[in-house]
């Protein structure tokens, strides 16, 4: 279930139905450069406005909390088994100490 913006401090509550990346990386948890990146990459919708960005509420909605595709889960398995081929040993003498 994913977490909607009206659960969201009043802090962001957006009277324009955009939020800046300031106040999106606030609501993510994320940095202003991670919000700058998923922008770039595609995977945060956003509009231009001279040099700003803003971020419609709904974008953050969909941002928030939102289940993994099957595909991102294969993926981030794929990258957990070959880390733990790879140091597999490391990691269990750093679970030691």
């Amino acid at each position: 279930m994913t977490e909607k913006l009206t659960n969201i401090k009043p802090l962001f509550v957006s009277k324009n139905g955009f939020f800046s990346t300031t106040e999106a990386a606030k609501i993510l948890g994320i940095s202003r450069i991670a919000v700058f990146n998923r922008v770039k990459r595609g995977s945060l919708k956003a509009i231009r406005i001279g040099k700003n960005w803003a971020i419609p509420k709904e974008e953050l909605e969909n941002n928030l909390g939102r289940p993994l595709s099957e595909e991102e889960k294969r993926i981030l398995l794929e990258g957990v088994r070959k880390v733990i081929a790879e140091y597999g040993e490391t990691l269990r003498r750093l679970g030691k100490e």
